[in-house]
């Protein structure tokens, strides 16, 4: 039907390039080398072999001449390793037309798929691009997020080189440490703390055994410069009028009222809670919530 120039119907060049001509740009890509990363190109691998069906990889040619990788670079390193049980293995690739930002913008937009970037490689992506020369809100229009998460992200991209580094290793969710980045220097020694003890002493697990992955959470800087939930001592607040009967949800009382997606009638002291409770326990790798989590606690300023 293509061929035929059929109404609606186009072709998408794509051609197949040995895996060891594709070169990589050093430091272009955002994700982390570690074990699981590691455990991720093997499947790769596997499934090469097995003949399962692998998306195109996108890859611009330099003035050289060089197939650079733009986006597939775990496919790519899976594919070096299977052409060496395949020597006439190939790789199905894509030009990726456009300059750096382009390329930058395509990375990030792709990596919400199998294997998601964490937070923090987010964040790295988005200061990437600040420095070329976007605003935050230029990044949030282009990549179809919210201004918040470009912002939540570079905070994290900003954050000292030992927290970046509690968050790679697992031992602070971003949440966590984003709170405490925002909360100041005291929070943050807080946060540095807390984890400089969690390695002294591990928490055991259920089984008597001690953990493995060390975690500070929100619970465990409860009391600390870097606990948003803990109230100052003072003066006892002076005694509240009897709260407004909150109206039946309507139009005024969209969550998010461009869109009518979520009706809420919440007194604005459990929709705190709420706020508090999924921060501490709201996963890194969930974008949606986490977005859901910045818009409802802005509805609360």
């Amino acid at each position: 039907m293509a061929e035929h120039k059929a109404d609606g119907i186009t072709k998408s060049t794509t051609f197949r390039v040995d895996p060891n001509l594709i070169k990589f740009e050093k430091g272009f890509n955002l994700r982390e080398d570690n074990d699981e990363l590691s455990l991720h190109i093997d499947r790769l691998a596997a499934a090469m072999l097995a003949g399962a069906f692998i998306p195109p990889v996108d890859v611009q040619i330099n003035d050289k001449g060089e197939i650079i990788a733009r986006d597939g670079h775990c496919r790519t390193k899976a594919a070096k390793i299977v052409k060496k049980k395949m020597p006439e293995y190939t790789l199905e690739c894509r030009q990726l037309r456009g300059n750096e930002v382009d390329a930058v913008l395509h990375m990030l937009g792709t990596g919400s798929g199998q294997k998601p970037l964490t937070p923090l490689e987010q964040g790295r992506g988005y200061l990437r691009l600040v420095k070329m020369g976007l605003k935050s809100q230029d990044i949030a229009d282009k990549l179809g997020v919210s201004r918040v998460t470009v912002d939540n992200g570079l905070t994290l991209a900003e954050a000292p080189v030992e927290v970046q580094q509690m968050i790679s290793n697992g031992e602070v969710s971003s949440t966590t440490a984003r709170e405490a980045l925002k909360q100041g220097p005291e929070a943050v020694e807080a946060l540095k703390k807390a984890a400089s003890e969690e390695r002294a002493n591990p928490t055991p697990t259920k089984a008597g055994k001690k953990s493995t992955k060390k975690k500070v959470t929100a619970k465990k800087l409860r009391g600390t410069a870097a606990d948003k939930t803990t109230k100052k001592k003072g003066k006892k607040p002076a005694k509240k009028e009897a709260a407004a009967e909150v109206p039946a949800p309507g139009p005024a009382t969209h969550l998010f009222a461009d869109t009518g997606e979520i009706l809420v009638k919440l007194k604005k002291e459990g929709a705190q809670s709420a706020v508090d409770f999924l921060k501490a326990n709201a996963p890194d790798n969930d974008p949606v919530l986490n977005e859901f989590i910045a818009t409802l606690e802005m509805a609360l300023l």
